[in-house]
């Protein structure tokens, strides 16, 4: 799989689907630096790219990074409000006591 995306970048090395699927790959595999300078890289070119960002924070939740985690997906859910990045960070929250963040992703999920 990892050569035929790179074939494919080969072949056109703006196709964000691509990087993003190389990216996920990596982090498969365990590289997760890698994985996250590829999406890194992906939201530089394409700072709307809402996938990209909700796969960051995953990443970053494999790096054991929760701030990561929680910032990337909240920029995810900026650009493109989803219920279940509403419930991913709201089981995040909870878990840390951060009532605070918890009360206004509830919100959003109630609306």
């Amino acid at each position: 799989a990892r050569k035929a995306y790179r074939r494919a970048l080969v072949l056109d090395p703006s196709l964000p689907e691509s990087r993003m699927n190389l990216a996920l790959l990596r982090a498969r595999l365990g590289r997760t630096e890698e994985a996250a300078a590829g999406l890194l890289a992906l939201i530089e070119d394409h700072p709307r790219a809402e996938g990209a960002y909700r796969n960051l924070a995953l990443v970053r939740l494999q790096q054991g990074d929760g701030e990561g985690f929680a910032r990337c997906l909240e920029q995810a859910q900026r650009l493109l409000p989803r219920v279940e990045n509403a419930r991913a960070l709201a089981d995040h929250y909870r878990g840390l006591g951060a009532e605070e963040h918890l009360a206004a992703v509830l919100e959003f999920l109630e609306e």
